[in-house]
């Protein structure tokens, strides 16, 4: 597969990750659902098509080497994924082909419907140009005594659907937000997920299951070394047994697995999902799955004994 177009396409799922993260570690009082966030007493703002986006209802995580920072108004979010954690400036969008991991970038999402977002997605990453600077981050505290974070930002975002395909975002601020420290452990729905790649445990950080779209239920787990796991099933599955192959049909299960840290250790997996049960009025889903995937190096990856039992 074309480095570009793969990097490109696994932007938004590092978007969607990240900023559920960022959104769902802030340590507020309150709930937020349907995209609303809780306020905060850090401010986010950015200047674009001729107005000004600000908000306080924003969260951020820091992880071993990424700085994620998610933002919501109204049906708009913005979301800056950093690949650091320090302060200092980083360049935006540039894609090293040399060191095939997920460049820092930086997202608008104009809407939260999902049939209208892919023509109002601007991203970071230059189509025609992916190895030059889409814009600029620069961090300029990290209060760990009190878990803030600030810092400035502009950048071009691209929009290969649209005409004019490019918004220039600039004056882009965001003041002392709170942040959490790496993914949450807890698990207070008591979800439950394993796995083993090529025989050895899947362990992760953290499990998110997202309906947001309201056809699908993505079982996300994520390891702080950035790696994810996802099993993707429709609304409505039926227990029984679900055969996936290549290419994946997106109203059927499947699964994914990816390390952003590495986009070419990312398999084009085929296998089996087995819904055991799927209980629609409680939201409890239980199933196993088994899959194998070729890598670009031609090598193969193996998951097998997968397994989840889940509440969302």
């Amino acid at each position: 597969m074309n480095y570009t177009k793969q990097l490109y396409s696994s932007l938004f799922l590092f978007i969607a990750l990240f900023f559920i993260q960022s959104c769902e570690n802030e340590p507020l009082e309150g709930e937020f659902g349907n995209g609303e966030m809780p306020a905060s007493e850090g401010n986010f703002q950015v200047d674009f098509n001729g107005s000004t986006f600000q908000t306080n209802q924003v969260g951020a995580t820091v992880l071993d080497n990424l700085i994620s920072i998610g933002a919501v108004s109204g049906d708009e979010t913005f979301t800056l994924a950093i690949v650091g954690n320090s302060v200092g400036s980083y360049e935006l969008g540039i894609v090293d082909l040399n060191n095939p991991g997920v460049p820092s970038i930086a997202a608008y999402i104009g809407t939260q419907n999902p049939a209208e977002s892919e023509n109002q997605t601007w991203g970071s990453i230059n189509p025609t140009n992916p190895m030059s600077s889409a814009g600029t981050v620069v961090i300029t505290n990290i209060d760990n005594q009190n878990n803030t974070i600030s810092g400035t930002f502009f950048f071009s975002g691209y929009n290969a659907n649209m005409q004019p395909n490019t918004i220039e975002f600039t004056n882009g601020s965001f003041t002392n937000i709170s942040f959490q420290a790496g993914l949450p452990n807890d698990n207070p729905n008591g979800n439950e997920f394993y796995a083993e790649i090529d025989g050895v445990e899947f362990v992760e950080d953290a499990i998110n299951i997202d309906t947001s779209s309201g056809t699908s239920i993505g079982i996300m787990a994520t390891t702080n070394s950035l790696e994810n796991m996802l099993v993707a099933l429709p609304a409505d599955v039926s227990t029984g047994t679900y055969n996936f192959g290549i290419p994946v049909n997106f109203m059927s299960p499947y699964v994914q697995y990816q390390d952003f840290n590495d986009l070419t250790n990312t398999p084009l997996l085929e296998g089996t999902v087995h819904v055991t049960t799927h209980d629609l009025s409680t939201g409890h889903i239980v199933g196993t799955f088994n899959c194998v995937g070729e890598l670009g190096d031609g090598s193969t990856m193996t998951i097998s004994n997968g397994s989840f039992d889940v509440y969302y």
